[in-house]
């Protein structure tokens, strides 16, 4: 019974730590390691046709009379696979040759200026090529999204550390095991929002690369590893407050159970002593 009262009680803080493991790594991918991925952009097999680009009204865009070939990924000077996550992304060349950015925060708004932009991409053909209002659209959300998603990780890792470390307090103090409790619920939000504005991300991308990039051979992978961790994460920090609220309530209801029975014990003894 000591050994099993002993993990009873410590389980909170076992799933707690797992949970820490678990949204740290992938909040890391892009910082001290690049083994995760958010989603993966292949332009391997792009090809616009220049017709699709040129605008007669303004001579903007590639002349489909001059124009031989179609456009490829290395004409617009891009890599062949991009691997995004939250901090930054990855790219592999021509050559095989793979790189990854820097970590950096809000690294999105600066990495895609050039394709927000109204004047469209430069080419090999010193032409440019202006991307659909519906791929810029995508690519401002993605932009706002990936900031907040920044902010929500930093907020969430912050949150479980102190869910921690007073759940530690908590193991001595009813009162403080109360606070837990209230910190174990908020932390489950900020878990939560950290990891669908995460999900959001690869979202985005994936609709615009399934809905307007994939007719110029454009293809797309949702890390799913990523985001499993990332939603185990969660489980883990929802366990943790359903355990912390139930032991809390229970602990709750014994104290009112033996001030009851105290309060009782002492009328009885009162009336005992009196002639």
């Amino acid at each position: 019974m000591g050994a099993v009262r002993i993990f009873m009680v410590a389980l909170p803080l076992i799933l707690a730590v797992c949970s820490i493991i678990a949204i740290l790594f992938t909040a890391l991918s892009g910082v001290s390691h690049d083994q995760l991925w958010l989603v993966q952009v292949d332009l391997t097999k792009l090809s616009i046709n220049p017709a699709d680009t040129y605008n007669g009204t303004n001579g903007q865009g590639h002349d489909p009379v001059k124009a031989k070939n179609n456009i490829t990924a290395g004409d617009l000077g891009l890599s062949s696979v991009y691997e995004v996550n939250v901090w930054g992304y990855c790219y592999t060349k021509s050559d095989g040759h793979r790189h990854c950015t820097k970590a950096r925060f809000d690294w999105a708004s600066s990495s895609l200026d050039d394709y927000r932009t109204e004047e469209g991409l430069d080419s090999t053909a010193s032409d440019k090529v202006t991307l659909p209002k519906e791929i810029k659209d995508s690519l401002n959300l993605f932009r706002n999204i990936t900031k907040g998603a920044q902010v929500a990780l930093i907020t969430c890792l912050l949150a479980l550390g102190v869910m921690l470390v007073v759940g530690v307090f908590g193991l001595f103090s009813a009162t403080v095991s109360y606070l837990t409790s209230i910190l174990a619920c908020i932390t489950v939000v900020l878990v939560c929002a950290a990891a669908g504005l995460v999900s959001a991300m690869a979202a985005i991308v994936m609709e615009a690369v399934e809905t307007d990039a994939r007719v110029y051979g454009v293809a797309g992978n949702t890390g799913t590893r990523f985001l499993a961790i990332s939603w185990i994460g969660v489980v883990l920090v929802i366990a943790v407050a359903v355990i912390w609220l139930v032991k809390a309530c229970c602990s709750k209801s014994r104290r009112r159970h033996e001030n009851r029975a105290t309060f009782h014990a002492a009328r009885s003894d009162k009336a005992a002593s009196l002639p």
